[in-house]
């Protein structure tokens, strides 16, 4: 299981972790926030604000999330057009 995923949100000048990233942000890394939602991370849409390094920590979930993923196999693409 992979760990919790913090973003990084200013607050009255100091830097804090929050549990959520901003609909901007998952737009930038390639996300929609439906599917952020679905794989686990948390969206707040009130927040507007844009921070690279939450951008940087969610692209890298991405790609470290795509990598685990099972690939199709070729039989199983052609199994699936033949049944159509």
């Amino acid at each position: 299981m992979m760990e919790r995923l913090n973003a990084v949100v200013e607050h009255r000048g100091h830097k804090r972790k929050s549990g959520r990233f901003s609909v901007a942000e998952l737009v930038e890394a390639g996300l929609s926030w439906k599917d952020a939602r679905a794989a686990g991370i948390g969206v707040d849409k009130r927040r507007s604000t844009l921070y690279d390094e939450n951008v940087t920590a969610l692209k890298e979930r991405v790609k470290a999330v795509k990598s685990k993923a099972p690939k199709k196999s070729r039989a199983t693409k052609q199994k699936a057009k033949s049944e159509e």
